[in-house]
Parts: C-alpha cells; structure tokens; sequence
C-alpha cells in the first residue's frame, strides 16, 4: 500500500469518526481465499542426501527441522511434498516456499520474494542499473 492511500485511509477513518482497528497489512496476508506460507528463510537450505532416500519437504514453513516436515501444517491448507533425489550429494532446498514448477527444489523464485518483502530497495536497485544501462549504451551506440 502506497504512502498516498495511507494517507486517504486515514482521512477517511477520521472523517467518519472510525479509528482503524489494525495496522493495514499487504494482501497476502489478509486475503481470505488464497494461503501463503511462510518464509523461515529466502535463501535456498543446501542439504546433503542419498540417493532415493524418501523427505517430507515442509510446505507450509512452520516447521521446526526446516527444510523438512514434522507435521506443524496441521490446521492449514498445505501439505508435505514427498521428495526422493536422483543422485547422492548436496541439493537445493526451496527455503522461500514459492518454488513453481521444481517444487521441492530451488528455482530461483526466492529473488522475487525478496523483491516483495523488499520493494523500495528493489525499485532502486532496478532504476539505478537501468540507468547505468542507459548512460553506458548513450555513449556506446552515439556517433
């Protein structure tokens, strides 16, 4: 929620003599429809594993032996995701809880979870390389 809404919310709570009665959050963490798990950490768990030895990965990010499952999803709406690795050695572990297509292992989607959590730092970030692109090809492609 921008600055600019915060400030027409509150107008609007004191124009109707309403005190708000909580802080106002981001979407995902009130919308009723869709749950959202936790993210006990955005950098991917680096795991050592055996070759098809069955895991219960956590899907819900409760879970006190992270990356792993010990049944804290109870009462939620996620589930454990069985995982049984092709080869012996160290795996990447989603640790944002956001992983798409790869699911249980990191894809990469924890940068946009820090983008979100983030986006100030990430909007400046983003406006500063592009303007470096920008200066940087100027002076490149100009004759």
């Amino acid at each position: 929620v921008g600055v600019g809404a915060m400030a027409l919310q509150r107008a609007i709570h004191r124009t109707a003599g309403l005190r708000r009665a909580a802080p106002l959050r981001r979407w995902n963490e009130w919308f009723p429809y869709e749950p959202t798990p936790v993210s006990p950490q955005l950098a991917p768990y680096a795991v050592e594993m055996k070759q098809n030895q069955k895991q219960m990965w956590c899907a819900c990010g409760k879970s006190q032996t992270q990356p792993w499952c010990d049944g804290s999803h109870k009462g939620t709406d996620f589930k454990p995701v069985a995982y049984f690795p092709r080869w012996d050695g160290v795996h990447l572990m989603c640790g944002c809880k956001f992983s798409g297509k790869f699911r249980p292992r990191c894809d990469g989607t924890h940068y946009l979870v820090m983008m979100d959590k983030h986006t100030y730092a990430a909007g400046g970030t983003l406006f500063g390389l592009c303007f470096v692109l920008g200066f940087v090809s100027t002076f490149a492609l100009h004759p």
